[in-house]
């Protein structure tokens, strides 16, 4: 990987006093009737000087020009000299386009330059023609008016251009200098000029492609060095991942490789949030760019559970995060090729979500795309049926966000119908839609899929703003630090070699926000502490103020256990933290607890849990939860179809159980087999309504 300065200037800036003069002599020499050769000299001559800098496309202006480009006219296979390629950018140059002919010629042959880049396999969106005699300039775009057979080739006949801009320089001004400089910036530099859709990212940054695998190769590099280096706490965080991760998706024998995969993407992701946020981080210096990789950025901007210390925060700390830096730098100068300014409302990772998933071979994560057209369906008929009742959905397997992306989107429209979104509506709109995965780059995708629909009210909402998704088993059968949950009495969790009592009546709706405070208060103190106990008088207070400020005071027994668990966890969290252990168990405790602590709170599901038999996954804890929540719900098929019972009815059954009210609504894509297959019949009569565990 190069060697990157602690600064980069993404964007060139004109240095306006040499642009008035270049214009002023351009547009002289056109008048005095100036042939085409003097004035492309002039241009090229003068263009680093207007635009100072080490700028990539200056010197791909002149070392790219009269490049040979193949194409067809009229059934024959023609070839001629582009002016200048930059990249995908194709440019003519004219001597003065103000004569139509003139125009009309130069036109064609961008027509022409355009097809050859077709010819040697360029996408049409990342085609950019460029029309020019130095005073007037015009961009355009490629639409493709009807397809090549296979080993045809491309000509004018088979394509349209669509002017996308235009620059008139011969009147110079503050304005057209503006202008001019965002023009070259886009079309040349190509700084944001590329729609940023789930297509081209994959095609730019999938798992497949040479980019990606250099910098795969790199973070893998990085990580191996990172856990050689903290061996134990790299083991710690292996544990838990394989446990809980890679034990329900069926990876459990390669963490390095998924685990520099997710990296990939999570990194991606920060960066992508980031650009969302800002419109386009315009440069590149290691300080903006190592605070978006560890979070602070985003803390910063009032979103405070985007980027959290996960099972990827040790690589974001210290001497790993310079490391990384260098690679998400690199990453972001790759990125500003996109449009941040005007980004589509759709779940832009679900094709990468799904690459990984094949990538990874996993099982169980909930990774199979969901059509737009059909999310978008399902969220509409679920919002039909609230019949005006403000809506309250969650979806299970949340994947990279479709049903979010497509709720948010559906009740912003519905909220604009009566009015303009206010403060108050915005802060409903937050916490409309609520999402669980396993999958912990799943989650921060959807999250940031959520800031792409959110932007617009994010100056709204309260500056402790967090996003309702989190990474949990929305089953709630295990978590990373316990082996399995019953839902009756207090849960003891093992961190690490120590373990904590979480009092049962905490994991209750009603104190989501308080045990979420509660956790972080022991962090921080822990933190803070030299190893003496907290005074039992001065944890009670504090536990006191979390539950009288984050929501409905308890019972004085229950105050009492939570006290107990309040100190237990600043003492064990310390000690943890002594021996550096420490940093992902608040994480871990947040997220994974929050089926828990979110039950009956919703009137809407809408999902596409994994469509996978019981026979399919490897013999484990996670599976044995599951076969005890068929039979408690009634839906165990017997004889040899007990090993074909879908665990999608699972989800579904508990979903409707753990989180649905009593007036919920459902919408979920299930297999065919739920109609006819024998292993389903439990559930067509209605097993679930006399089970042990019975859902009316």
């Amino acid at each position: 990987m190069e060697q990157q300065k602690d600064t980069d200037e993404f964007r060139a800036v004109l240095d306006r006093s040499e642009a008035r003069e270049f214009f002023t002599l351009a547009n002289r020499r056109i008048g005095e009737g100036s042939k085409e050769d003097p004035l492309r000299y002039a241009l090229c001559t003068k263009l680093p000087i207007m635009f100072p800098g080490d700028h990539w496309w200056i010197s791909a202006h002149a070392q790219h020009a009269e490049e040979n480009q193949i194409y067809r006219i009229n059934d024959e296979t023609h070839s001629g000299f582009a002016d200048v390629m930059i990249g995908c950018t194709v440019v003519e140059y004219e001597k003065n386009l103000t004569k139509t002919a003139i125009f009309d010629e130069g036109y064609r042959q961008v027509e022409d330059y355009c097809a050859g880049l077709l010819n040697r396999d360029v996408a049409p969106d990342k085609i950019i023609g460029v029309l020019s005699d130095t005073v007037r300039w015009h961009a355009y775009e490629v639409e493709l008016r009807h397809d090549v057979t296979d080993g045809g080739v491309w000509g004018r006949e088979d394509i349209r251009l669509h002017e996308i801009d235009y620059v008139d320089m011969s009147d110079i001004n503050d304005d057209s200098l503006t202008h001019f400089e965002d023009f070259i910036n886009r079309y040349y530099g190509r700084i944001g000029s590329r729609k940023l859709t789930p297509d081209a990212l994959v095609e730019d940054f999938g798992i497949t492609t040479k980019t990606t695998e250099t910098y795969r190769r790199g973070m893998q590099e990085l990580v191996s060095k990172a856990a050689a280096q903290r061996s134990e706490y790299a083991k710690l965080v292996k544990n838990l991942w394989t446990r809980f991760v890679g034990t329900v998706g069926g990876t459990t024998n390669r963490f390095e490789e998924d685990f520099t995969h997710e990296l990939y993407l999570v990194t991606l992701a920060k960066l992508i949030a980031a650009n969302v946020i800002s419109g386009g981080i315009q440069t590149r210096d290691r300080r903006t760019i190592a605070s978006v990789l560890d979070g602070s950025y985003f803390i910063s901007n009032g979103i405070n559970n985007l980027v959290e210390y996960d099972y990827f925060g040790w690589i974001n700390e210290g001497e790993n995060l310079e490391a990384l830096t260098v690679y998400a730098m690199s990453m972001q100068k790759d990125l500003m090729v996109y449009d941040f300014s005007q980004v589509r409302a759709e779940d832009l990772f679900g094709p990468l979500v799904a690459q990984l998933a094949n990538a990874d071979k996993r099982l169980l994560l909930g990774q199979a795309p969901t059509p737009a057209w059909l999310a978008d369906r399902m969220v509409s008929r679920i919002l039909d049926e609230l019949d005006g009742r403000e809506p309250r959905l969650v979806d299970m397997c949340v994947g990279s966000g479709i049903f979010i992306v497509s709720a948010l989107a559906q009740i912003i429209k519905r909220i604009k119908k009566e009015g303009p979104v206010t403060a108050k509506k915005a802060v409903e709109l937050a916490e409309s839609v609520c999402g669980f995965d396993i999958d912990p780059v799943a989650v921060l995708l959807a999250k940031v899929n959520w800031v792409l629909v959110m932007k617009p009210y994010m100056n709204m909402l309260p500056d402790d703003l967090h996003i309702p998704i989190y990474h949990a088993d929305s089953l709630f059968t295990r978590t990373p630090v316990t082996s399995d949950i019953n839902g009756e009495g207090d849960t003891v969790v093992q961190l690490y070699d120590q373990k904590v009592r979480i009092p049962g009546f905490i994991l209750d709706s009603a104190f989501r926000r308080s045990f979420d405070k509660l956790v972080y208060d022991a962090d921080v103190i822990a933190g803070q502490q030299t190893g003496a106990q907290m005074a039992r008088e001065h944890a009670e207070i504090l536990v006191r103020k979390d539950f009288a400020q984050h929501g409905p005071m308890p019972n004085e027994a229950d105050v009492s256990l939570a006290v107990d668990m309040f100190i237990e966890l600043i003492e064990k969290l310390g000690d943890l933290r002594s021996r550096d252990r420490n940093g992902i168990w608040p994480f871990i405790l947040n997220n994974t607890f929050k089926p828990a602590l979110t039950g009956r709170l919703f009137n809407g599901i809408v999902s596409n849990p994994p469509w996978l038999a019981l026979s399919r996954i490897a013999q484990n804890p996670y599976k044995d939860s599951l076969v005890r929540l068929a039979k408690e719900y009634g839906v165990m098929p017997g004889g040899s179809a007990f090993l074909h019972v879908e665990i999608a009815t699972i989800f579904l059954i508990s979903a409707v159980d753990r989180y649905l009210d009593e007036e919920g609504r459902i919408a979920c894509i299930m297999p065919r087999s739920i109609l006819n297959g024998r292993h389903e019949e439990e559930f067509r009569r209605k097993g679930y309504a006399r089970a042990k565990r019975p859902v009316a």
